[in-house]
């Protein structure tokens, strides 16, 4: 597998003698760099026009859009680290359902914060809020999951998405608050994942980047 986190991967094992066999194997890949911990993907074996196919595949893509690090967890001994920098490429989340107690279910902790309740992973569509505390439990991290068959059929995507996200559409850069204290840049015809700190009566103002008018109206989060 070439180019995938900035570097090769590669892995090496026995064909089978047909394709019969029915299940998915799931094999280590190591970086050719060496180092970093293995990718486990899924391969699967089967015959098309007297050839052995093998098809190789991650059961789930996961997709980061809070633009923060995500920590997943099958079961208390298998976490998968999915980090902020991992943004415009899938994490690629596989596991041997043989190796772990849960297979059918998917927990998350953004920027360590506590573990939300586990969601199906093999239910699609699948669309879910959590509200996971923050590390120093003093406010919620509100995000999104939603969950798709990949085109190809073999993967599902799940995306976790910020529930709030500022956009702006203006030609000119914003600053934002929640407090009316500590401001925020957003730059002209961008977005940023937004992080309520308040649990209740949440509002933000707006000004220009730069000035000291805000806006006189707050507007009120839904």
């Amino acid at each position: 597998m070439l180019n995938y986190l900035g570097q090769d991967w590669a892995c090496s094992f026995e064909l089978p003698l047909s394709g019969g066999d029915k299940d998915d194997h799931y094999h280590e890949f190591k970086s050719t760099k060496g180092g970093d911990a293995p990718i486990n993907l899924a391969v699967k074996f089967q015959i098309e026009n007297n050839a052995l196919v093998l098809a190789l595949f991650a059961p789930y893509w996961l997709v980061n859009q809070t633009q923060k690090s995500i920590t997943y967890k099958v079961d208390s001994k298998h976490l998968f680290h999915h980090p902020e920098s991992l943004h415009t490429q899938p994490f690629l989340l596989s596991f041997d359902p043989c190796k772990v107690s849960r297979t059918n279910k998917l927990c998350l902790s953004v920027n360590q914060s506590q573990f939300t309740d586990f969601f199906p992973l093999n239910v699609v569509p699948y669309t879910g809020t959590f509200l996971p505390q923050s590390a120093n439990k003093k406010y919620n991290l509100y995000v999104g999951v939603q969950a798709e068959l990949a085109l190809i059929g073999m993967s599902k995507i799940i995306t976790v998405s910020s529930f709030y996200n500022v956009f702006n559409i203006s030609k000119k850069n914003i600053e934002y608050s929640e407090n009316g204290r500590d401001w925020a840049t957003i730059t002209s015809q961008s977005s940023k994942a937004f992080f309520p700190q308040k649990t209740s009566d949440q509002t933000m103002c707006f000004r220009f980047a730069g000035t000291k008018i805000a806006s006189m109206v707050r507007r009120r989060l839904p």
